[in-house]
């Protein structure tokens, strides 16, 4: 009878390759692996510029305007505003015109002035904020845009579309008209100023939502203009 041989194992466990050597003897400790060899706060790419942690950040950075540039920004938009208003006058006077009906009166022409007159100040913001230093220069352009909008109104109404205005008419238009245009303005220009303050303190997109209270009010008031001429008709 034949007894199996013993297996005489030539290389004990701690003979084994993975086990050849202590790791307290070695600098192959786990803290000396590259994951580990940067502490956290020396990393330049941190968990809080992640995008999927949502934190708010600037969107896009925008280069200070400095103080010639920026009036003469104001100044470009005020003159963009006056030649705007030539052509949105003639655009208006085809719903006062009649043929459209009364809720175009009320409703149309107002919406497309309003949005005309502030249209360059719209445009100076969406494409560099800081073109504009402050928002007195803010209320600049919107107050000009409408006192020139009224402006060229009245001259075409009164010598152009209105034959041999009376003198009632002509001091309405050159009164509460004017003083009409600018207030609208006026109103949407605290939401400029609003949304520019908002802005400068920490920049954000969809800016637009800060100014559409005061853009709607604007509108309102004029449509609610519109609506009370047509059915007082304080002059002719």
């Amino acid at each position: 009878m034949h007894l199996p041989q013993r297996i005489v194992m030539k290389n004990s466990v701690e003979d084994e390759p993975i086990f050849s050597s202590n790791s307290l003897d070695h600098g192959g400790a786990v803290e000396d692996e590259p994951v580990f060899a940067l502490p956290l706060d020396s990393l330049k790419g941190d968990i809080t510029g992640e995008p999927a942690l949502g934190l708010e950040r600037p969107v896009e950075t925008y280069p200070d305007a400095g103080r010639v540039v920026s009036w003469t920004t104001v100044f470009v938009v005020c003159a963009l505003s006056g030649l705007l208003s030539v052509a949105t006058t003639f655009i208006s006077t085809i719903f006062y015109g009649g043929s459209v009906g009364g809720l175009s009166v009320i409703l149309f022409a107002p919406t497309i002035e309003e949005f005309a007159k502030v249209l360059p100040i719209l445009i100076v913001l969406d494409k560099n904020p800081n073109l504009f230093r402050s928002t007195f220069q803010i209320i600049i352009c919107a107050v000009v845009s409408g006192l020139s909008f009224a402006a060229i109104e009245n001259v075409l109404y009164l010598n152009v579309y209105i034959r041999d205005p009376s003198v009632e008419l002509v001091k309405w238009r050159w009164s509460v008209c004017v003083a009409l245009h600018s207030t609208c303005c006026f109103v949407t220009s605290m939401g400029f100023a609003k949304a520019w303050r908002k802005f400068k303190l920490q920049p954000f997109t969809g800016w637009v939502k800060d100014v559409r209270f005061f853009l709607f009010s604007a509108i309102f008031i004029h449509c609610l203009y519109n609506f009370l001429v047509m059915v007082v008709n304080p002059v002719s």
